[in-house]
């Protein structure tokens, strides 16, 4: 619902400002591996269907079996042999780059967890207290000031935790700061897995150790089975590591800089909004979720703009009866219009809408652009009782805002209609 603000580069008072950075940074580049995945798929999967089906179609007509032996006619090996090549190393391309960009996202990761400790430290230096390390009088006297000492402790305190696993370092979060993750234990799971299928394919090319069985204890595979980076795996691995680290670092954010929270709003909101645009509902979901139970809010506006952006997710993916649960969290007769227009748009009152539109005007809280951007009025622009009110406040025709479709969206539905669900399950 809410317009997308971003904290001001200018203001060089907001602490949290490296911590909000870090995250975005992680954000832009997780997507971007995740994009980078489907456009190497999108480009390969057609070639790859070809080469395989001209193996095989040989491979049924000119391939007999004899004894136990393979048999081709002398006349037929070189192209055999061409044929097979060409379908081995499509079928490796595959899993080169799938296996790549995954290994890509868990880096990133680390390099996203990294940064966070250093902001955290740096906000919080009294932790250092806590930390019982020994130095030497050589490195010390080498050393020209007390913030160099204070630094190499920092960077060796943040690499021996890198050098662990990864559930141990949110676990050293948790108890230096004193805080619980929201559904920690939840996404826990998932997180694990991931790091741990991360070093099978880094260590073992994928074969499945008894150190991924002792500590994943999967149900449906077995030591020595070769593990494999599907798409909808990367996607959802995707989900799991923005879910983690949006909470880590709002977390972080609230508990260490309680004096920022209208900021740390704004950001969070922003991003939800972002992901509702992009149809992300499902992500979403889970993180107005995680606003709406978080005590640390700035006001009840901050929260209004949670609640009416989570029915609006709800709503937008027709699950109507709860997007109403969620909206009557709270009683909207004294709120602005702006929220009374939110409200009556999600119970589909459009007569009511364009009333509270019409008297907002063309110079309030909402203004033409919004009308003709923000996800809030998708359904209702379709109306002509909405097309005649915007044209009485702005004096002219409403008119459709193209947006181009994100990347992630256009390459599934292209996919989607190139490949059988069959051929993509052989092929990945």
């Amino acid at each position: 619902m809410a317009k997308k603000r971003s904290l001001d580069k200018n203001k060089k008072d907001i602490i949290g400002k490296g911590l909000n950075e870090n995250l975005n940074l992680f954000l832009k580049h997780i997507n971007a591996i995740r994009d980078t995945f489907l456009m190497e798929i999108s480009l390969i999967l057609p070639h790859s269907k070809e080469v395989i089906k001209e193996f095989c179609n040989f491979y049924d007509n000119k391939i007999k079996e004899i004894d136990g032996s393979l048999v081709v006619e002398v006349n037929d090996y070189k192209k055999f042999k061409q044929l097979e090549e060409n379908a081995s190393t499509a079928y490796l391309a595959l899993e080169i780059i799938s296996n790549s960009l995954f290994v890509s996202l868990i880096s990133r990761y680390d390099a996203f967890f990294s940064n966070c400790l250093k902001e955290v430290f740096k906000i919080k230096p009294d932790i250092l207290n806590s930390i019982d390390k020994t130095i030497c009088f050589s490195d010390i006297v080498n050393k020209e000031s007390l913030e160099d000492i204070k630094n190499d402790v920092i960077e060796e305190e943040i690499q021996c935790l890198l050098r662990g696993d990864h559930k141990s370092q949110l676990a050293y979060l948790e108890k230096k700061l004193k805080i619980t993750i929201k559904d920690l234990p939840l996404i826990e799971k998932n997180f694990v897995e991931i790091t741990e299928r991360r070093n099978l394919i880094v260590h073992c090319e994928g074969i499945v150790s008894k150190q991924y069985m002792k500590v994943c204890s999967p149900i449906d595979i077995k030591r020595g089975d070769k593990l494999t980076i599907k798409p909808d795996y990367l996607i959802s691995s995707h989900q799991c590591l923005y879910e983690l680290s949006v909470k880590l670092t709002h977390t972080l954010w609230r508990k260490l800089l309680n004096s920022e929270l209208e900021q740390a709003d704004n950001e969070l909101n922003s991003l939800c909004f972002n992901l509702i645009e992009d149809e992300s509902f499902a992500l979403a979901d889970n993180l107005l979720a995680f606003a709406l139970e978080n005590k640390n809010i700035f006001n009840e506006a901050s929260r209004s703009v949670y609640i009416i952006n989570a029915a609006l997710s709800k709503y937008l993916q027709n699950d109507k009866q709860k997007a109403q649960d969620i909206l009557n969290q709270k009683d909207w007769s004294a709120s602005s219009d702006s929220y009374k227009l939110a409200h009556a748009i999600l119970n589909d009152n459009y007569k009511k809408a364009c009333e509270i539109m019409f008297k907002i005007g063309d110079k309030g809280e909402i203004e033409e652009f919004d009308y003709r951007s923000w996800p809030l009025f998708i359904s209702i622009r379709k109306e002509k009782v909405f097309k005649e009110t915007y044209k009485k406040i702005f004096n002219k025709d409403y008119s459709i805002i193209e947006r181009p479709m994100g990347v992630t969206k256009a390459l599934l539905q292209k996919k989607k209609k190139r490949l059988s669900p069959e051929l993509e399950t052989k092929l990945i």
